[in-house]
């Protein structure tokens, strides 16, 4: 017998389960921290554009053979957790320069801030 998705969705609903993603951090937003960091980066991306400072865009992320599983099925009102155990990964730090530039860097090792600093020290030198 086949079960259409509309079906499944409507048989958990009843029993109050939804679909909803893990959460990895209760952390909330300061919002007058949030909207001083928003004037600054306006500020900053206008004297990019007016070539004072060379502004570098940051990101850091990482790949694993083993899928997350940032989504679940959970009853509501309930916190889905998941165990965190963890693969080989290789972890990636990139910087888009405001010159159109990019720099990155690759490692299987565990970003950490003594990485993440040399990684800001190359990148001083190669912005220049």
């Amino acid at each position: 017998m086949e079960v259409s998705v509309g079906t499944v969705r409507n048989a958990f609903k009843v029993l109050g389960i939804v679909w909803k993603r893990t959460r990895l951090s209760l952390k909330k937003r300061d919002e007058v921290r949030f909207i001083r960091a928003q004037i600054e980066i306006k500020e900053m991306t206008a004297q990019a554009e007016r070539d004072k400072i060379i502004l570098a865009f940051m990101d850091e992320t990482g790949f694993a053979l083993a899928q997350p599983n940032r989504s679940a099925w959970t009853h509501v009102g309930k916190c889905h957790k998941i165990d965190a155990n963890r693969g080989k990964r290789l972890n990636v730090i990139g910087a888009m320069l405001s010159t159109g530039e990019l720099f990155s860097v690759a490692m299987w090792k565990t970003t950490n801030s003594l990485l993440f600093t040399g990684f800001l020290g190359l990148l001083s030198i190669g912005a220049r």
